[in-house]
């Protein structure tokens, strides 16, 4: 019975965290908030995870635009995450207790299991509004 609901709780997590971008958007449009390159790092633990895959997986969990993920591989199963013109609710939801699930849920189809090998940070900040 665990294993039929884990794809509900996946897609629950991850309908959480598209919310709470369209909440973000919709309040920074008229606040100004920081916008730059979210940057993290990931490791997939069943080691099988390509930078392609990852793009998809990332762009259905966080519900941003796959255009704006970049994942270079940097051995060993780990990977440098930039994702472009985002904000600060980006950097706190994927330092969040929600991420990794949503994450895995869909990373799942492609058989990883990712970890998060460094915190994420937002870079290269600027205004906007």
């Amino acid at each position: 019975m665990v294993v039929s609901e884990l794809p509900y709780v996946a897609y629950e997590t991850t309908t959480l965290l598209q919310q709470r971008r369209v909440s973000a958007l919709r309040s920074g449009a008229s606040e100004g908030h920081r916008t730059g390159v979210t940057h993290f790092g990931l490791w997939d633990e069943f080691l099988v995870i390509t930078p392609l895959q990852l793009v998809v997986a990332l762009s259905m969990s966080l519900g941003v635009e796959e255009g704006r993920i970049r994942v270079k591989p940097s051995g060993d199963s780990f990977f440098e995450v930039d994702i472009n013109g985002e904000a600060d609710w980006l950097v706190e939801a994927i330092n969040g207790p929600n991420f990794l699930p949503a994450l895995n849920g869909q990373a799942g189809v492609f058989g990883a299991k990712l970890v998060v090998s460094h915190s994420a940070a937002l870079a290269a900040n600027s205004t906007d509004g």
